[in-house]
């Protein structure tokens, strides 16, 4: 667990506000309207990648289309795991 907080002390992770209705429009056309506002709200927040196990919806071509990477907690893990991997050598 201390290495687990000092890992997400390092990425402070930031929660954001609910979309307006504005905000959340543009990305309608990309994905389906119940996860608009959560792709609204990581492009709105700078992310350069979103965590999700919604595979379903948020696929390869909405990570193109938003310009982000989307991955599964455990994808995460492992490319963070693999990081520490090659620091470590």
């Amino acid at each position: 667990m201390p290495v687990f907080n000092q890992l997400i002390a390092a990425l402070k992770p930031v929660v954001q506000p609910m979309p307006s209705q504005d905000e959340v429009r543009p990305w309608l056309e990309v994905i389906e309207a119940k996860d608009a506002p959560i792709l609204a709200a990581a492009m709105l927040a700078g992310s350069d990648r979103l965590l999700s196990l919604n595979t379903k919806d948020f696929t390869p071509a909405v990570a193109e289309r938003a310009g982000l990477v989307i991955q599964t907690p455990a994808q995460f893990i492992e490319a963070l795991r693999a990081v520490v991997q090659r620091a470590l050598q």
